[in-house]
């Protein structure tokens, strides 16, 4: 996975992501550490479409997957899994 010169945000107007860049190997794997405020969780949900990028790209294995429909990601094997447990009702 790619991301590169990422904008994204949750207000618009307002840049979390300012020109941020992502390189992920197959078969790696990375942790991001930060402090709180970091952008931490809203690189990995633009990355994964749960937020407008606003400029930039990400790919996954040389294809474009910028805001894709999570349908989309899921058919190509991209899951999120956020740390809260409200995913399901029990």
């Amino acid at each position: 996975m790619r991301a590169d010169e990422l904008l994204a945000g949750y207000v618009p107007g307002v840049n979390i992501l300012n020109g941020c860049d992502f390189y992920l190997k197959d078969g790696e794997l990375v942790g991001i550490i930060g402090p709180n405020g970091a952008g931490k969780s809203t690189l990995l949900k633009a990355l994964f479409g749960l937020i407008p990028v606003r400029s930039g790209s990400v790919t996954l294995r040389g294809e474009n997957i910028t805001s894709a429909p999570a349908h989309r990601l899921v058919s190509m094997g991209v899951g999120y899994v956020p740390q809260n447990n409200n995913v399901f009702p029990r």
